[in-house]
């Protein structure tokens, strides 16, 4: 029975009446062993005993019914087949278009994995191929997965498709196409393909309806400005933010180009102090046109997380807590809203039911427990809240889930150095560097667990792997400067802060290295690093404090004028 039950997909009780059965039999034969109870009564008893089992079985089996299977597809970014100087960002456009269809036309048992999502998934590494598309899919923890290329000629474009089935890790290949004048009609071909392919009606799901789309002229110059903005260049904002206005010239009921907008709003900022009131500006605008985006498309939920992030920036926790909150309640089955909202403070949650960060992580865990993104998530919550053994038992199932997923080890790797046990964290580290080289966090975990270790010389090998590996990130030379500043080699500390300056603006390299000018006697160079980690530190922070007040120290005259952002 138990068997056949779980080949049904049936959720029943069945060892709780085993259990009952057992315990009944037990009372009834010890009764009648010590003779209290009569043979007559004793046989009455085991039949009734039985016969309520078999008949609890029987009603539940009736009535029960499988849990719900729930779906996971994921669309990947569409490459371009060539690459020129001025990308037009088409694929990307049909990418976006096709995941907001899909979650148009399909019921709560089919998940589409968010864009946020899938731009994490892939940001290492794009997917060209079945090795890069099953790795991705591995990460998100989905069941099904479309990627492929487009090109434009004689004044078609064509899209070149591959749709994955991930368990069976089997592909098919399909040739999508329509002219130069209905391109806002790809996404929805492509959206078909999709659910024609996977056979997703003939799991249950309603049939697409039908797709409202903007012109071609609109999505155009939406696609247009989706390339500019991920050229991450001050021009390249700037040109997106054009092509969003054109698309809403086009057509004001466009959500996506408000997106966009908000996009473009919240990322580009400028270090310099006397930009602190426009990026404060451009932020609250990034909210605004966000919102606008959701009162015109309530599906995209994409837009929540980025006003919360936002909201974050400019320490409205309490905005961002409520439209986390909001988020949720607007589509509860979607893990990346736990993950989000466990990023603030216990008090700015607990109203809803989740006592800490960990609790979220778990609930998003519960909602896709293939996702490997969502389970390093639950590991590092875990760590963040001070439960070391789920920690660790939590980072050894990720790298048995995902035997292939660098962050994974690298989370294990943390796992092990807040529990003490560096050796470990050296082997996880290690596999981390293996599977992925180019993770800088990798490497400064890895020279944590040395430093614990107290081999200071394994340490410093590990950063200066990590630098020859990655010789524009400015963590590696900052955590290299404070590991030699430790060390009491101060010679050896001020080139790798110098280095954090130039390579990236490293905010606590100034830091340190007007402490450094400070003790050599040299105060305008001293005068200098305070200046700029007090123009470029949150006010709040207690180092930015403390820079302000040896600020006023060396110069009394400048530090009242200073702002900071």
């Amino acid at each position: 029975m138990p068997l056949l039950a779980l080949a049904s997909g049936w959720t029943l009780p069945i060892g709780k009446f085993v259990l009952g059965l057992v315990v009944g039999l037990g009372v009834l034969g010890f009764l009648r062993l010590i003779g209290v109870l009569p043979a007559r009564y004793f046989r009455v008893g085991l039949f009734a005993l039985i016969a309520g089992c078999v008949v609890g079985i029987a009603a539940l089996w009736g009535t029960a019914r499988p849990a719900p299977l729930t779906v996971r597809v994921a669309v990947f970014p569409i490459r371009s087949s060539v690459t020129t100087a001025q990308a037009d960002g088409l694929g990307i456009g049909i990418w976006e278009a096709t995941i907001d269809l899909l979650r148009r036309s399909v019921t709560s048992r089919l998940r589409i994995a968010a864009r946020d999502e899938v731009d994490e998934a892939v940001a290492e590494r794009e997917v060209s191929d079945l090795a890069s598309a099953l790795e991705a899919s591995m990460k998100l923890g989905v069941q099904f997965a479309a990627f492929g290329e487009y090109e434009k000629s004689g004044g078609t474009l064509r899209l070149r498709m591959q749709f994955l089935d991930v368990g069976r890790r089997t592909m098919q290949a399909r040739t999508l196409q329509c002219g130069q004048d209905s391109l806002s009609l790809m996404p929805v071909r492509l959206a078909q393909a999709i659910t024609e392919t996977f056979r997703l009606t003939a799991s249950g799901l309603r049939p697409s309806t039908p797709a409202v789309m903007p012109s071609s002229a609109a999505f155009e110059q939406y696609c247009r400005g989706q390339a500019l903005f991920r050229t991450q260049s001050p021009d390249g904002y700037w040109e997106a933010v054009e092509a969003y206005r054109a698309a809403l010239q086009i057509d004001s009921t466009y959500a996506f180009p408000y997106l966009g907008l908000a996009q473009v709003y919240r990322t580009w900022q400028r270090d310099e102090a006397e930009y602190r009131d426009e990026n404060l500006a451009m932020r609250r605008k990034a909210i605004q046109s966000a919102w606008k985006a959701l009162a015109l498309n309530p599906r995209v939920h994409e837009a929540y997380r980025l006003i919360a992030q936002t909201d974050i920036a400019l320490k409205n926790w309490a905005g961002a807590s409520a439209g986390l909150k909001q988020a949720i309640l607007a589509d509860p089955n979607e893990p990346l809203n736990y993950v989000a909202l466990a990023q603030l403070r216990p008090d700015r949650y607990q109203d809803v039911g989740f006592k800490n960060a960990a609790a979220l992580c778990e609930r998003a865990v519960t909602l896709n427990p293939d996702s490997a993104l969502l389970r390093a998530r639950l590991v590092r919550a875990y760590i963040s809240d001070g439960s070391l053994n789920d920690a660790v038992g939590a980072g050894q199932e990720l790298v048995e889930i995902a035997p292939t997923f660098a962050e994974g080890y690298e989370c294990l790797g943390e796992a092990y150095n807040f529990r003490n046990k560096p050796t470990k964290a050296v082997a996880a580290f290690t596999t981390a560097l293996q599977l992925n080289p180019k993770r800088p966090s990798a490497y400064i975990g890895l020279a944590t667990a040395y430093t614990i270790k107290i081999d200071h010389p394994h340490a410093i090998e590990a950063y200066r792997r990590g630098i020859a590996a990655l010789p524009q990130n400015a963590d590696l030379y900052y955590n290299l400067g404070v590991l030699y500043q430790r060390l009491g080699q101060p010679d050896q500390a001020r080139p790798m802060f110098e280095k954090a300056v130039e390579v990236g603006n490293h905010l606590n390299a100034h830091f340190y290295l007007a402490h450094l000018y400070e003790k050599q006697g040299k105060p305008e160079q001293a005068i200098d690093h305070w200046r700029q980690r007090v123009a470029l530190g949150d006010p709040d922070d207690p180092w930015t404090k403390d820079a302000r007040t040896r600020l006023q120290a060396l110069a009394p005259s400048e530090s009242s004028s200073i702002k900071v952002r």
